[in-house]
């Protein structure tokens, strides 16, 4: 704790503070009488409360990733702020197909827990060479670990998603379709043969 240290205000600078009218020397007399008794008091410490470095210790040692990388964990602890109910709730979710929870934001953030390129070795990381139980590990790397434990969870949120942006998507390639016709009727060029009752592809495919 630093000390409290009682300068003394110079004239020139009290004068332009709410101390001007103050009685300098009466509050001097106070400091140097209950200046270390103040001091004291404020140094006091709480003896309820740990000591610093044993809470620093602590908190160490419950972040402390067991399997995954800190940064890693880091990103889970991220999206787990979103989830404030168990991951029990969230795995349910996906199993059944829960769509009045898992909105489109929600499956896309899940489908992030899960990149390709780690997928398999986090799994085998965590199901193969991990001996421990679930309870020890942290809670991002838990999370991670239950929803890993659902048959194929990676294509089932990817094919969720897909199966939720097919109407859209069939909507939008509908209008592309009808824009494309439109321009090919006006783009089209007449028929190099009106005397003949076929078209210009009827004709370019008797050449074939």
């Amino acid at each position: 704790m630093v000390p409290w240290r009682w300068n003394i205000l110079p004239a020139n600078v009290l004068d332009k503070t709410i101390f001007k009218h103050i009685n300098a020397d009466r509050y001097r007399d106070i400091a140097k009488r209950y200046g270390s008794l103040i001091e004291d008091t404020f140094k006091k410490e709480d003896p309820k409360a740990k000591p610093a470095e044993e809470k620093k210790a602590t908190k160490a040692d419950e972040s402390a990733p067991v399997v995954l990388d800190r940064q890693r964990c880091t990103v889970i602890e991220i999206i787990l702020k979103r989830y404030p109910e168990d991951v029990s709730v969230v795995k349910q979710a996906i199993l059944s197909v829960d769509l009045d929870y898992l909105t489109m934001d929600k499956l896309n953030e899940l489908l992030g827990l899960f990149p390709a390129k780690t997928f398999d070795q986090e799994r085998k990381m965590l199901f193969d060479d991990y001996k421990g139980t679930p309870e020890e590990l942290t809670r991002s790397e838990r999370f991670l670990y239950e929803l890993m434990t659902i048959p194929n969870v990676r294509t089932r949120i990817a094919t969720t998603i897909f199966c939720l942006e097919v109407p859209d998507k069939l909507l939008e390639y509908a209008d592309v379709r009808t824009t494309a016709d439109r321009n090919q009727l006006f783009l089209s060029p007449p028929c190099p043969c009106p005397c003949l009752n076929f078209d210009c592809m009827d004709i370019s495919r008797m050449y074939q």
